[in-house]
């Protein structure tokens, strides 16, 4: 069961994981601290990026239909959970109740929008001499950067797209509002395959 309102963690290797440090959360309606958000230190960033490094050749094989399903899975999770991220959204954001669940809607949607694409190949040339096709293939890594105004929306196109393509991500949200965020991480890490370490 994942609390909403207290213990923030980074989600690296599959894992939830304390940071090296912590650092204020502000709620802007009245700029009192109301929670510690964990901060990343360097080795983490590292170990994170060697988790993507590691993880991407088994999700680059996985087929089509099951990145597909983990994307559905991802938008259906959201869902599940819209009210307590809405509430938490508006803490560290300020946005309206009613704005802030129509952006985690609205990211829930964006997964399942992308889990209708297929990525075909596509043959532009075919004669007797000669044949060109193209083919969208994973190329590793991806580094997402989310800024504060809207960002769950930010997060997910990037993160949904880079998962339907075959990619893995590291995902860095603003310092201003990276609880959603963080929180969002905890559920998809129930979603996404496990490649849990000891830390």
């Amino acid at each position: 069961m994942i609390a909403f309102d207290t213990e923030f963690t980074l989600t690296i290797d599959g894992c939830g994981v304390p940071g090296a440090g912590t650092f204020d959360v502000l709620n802007p309606a009245n700029e009192t601290v109301f929670a510690q958000a964990p901060a990343a230190s360097r080795a983490q960033l590292d170990a994170a990026v060697a988790a993507a490094r590691r993880a991407f050749p088994a999700w680059r094989a996985r087929p089509m239909a099951e990145r597909q399903d983990a994307l559905r899975r991802m938008g259906e999770a959201m869902l599940d959970h819209v009210d307590d991220l809405k509430r938490l959204l508006t803490r560290e954001h300020g946005k309206p109740h009613a704005d802030a669940e129509r952006e985690v809607r609205g990211a829930a949607h964006w997964c399942a929008t992308y889990a209708a694409f297929d990525l075909p190949e596509v043959e532009t040339v075919n004669t007797p001499d000669r044949r060109s096709v193209t083919r969208r293939v994973p190329i590793g890594v991806v580094g997402a950067i989310a800024p504060w105004n809207f960002p769950i929306t930010l997060s997910i196109w990037k993160v949904a797209a880079a998962v339907l393509t075959g990619n893995t991500v590291v995902l860095k949200p603003s310092p201003f509002t990276p609880l959603t965020t963080l929180k969002i991480g905890e559920l998809f890490k129930d979603i996404l395959p496990p490649v849990c370490s000891t830390w």
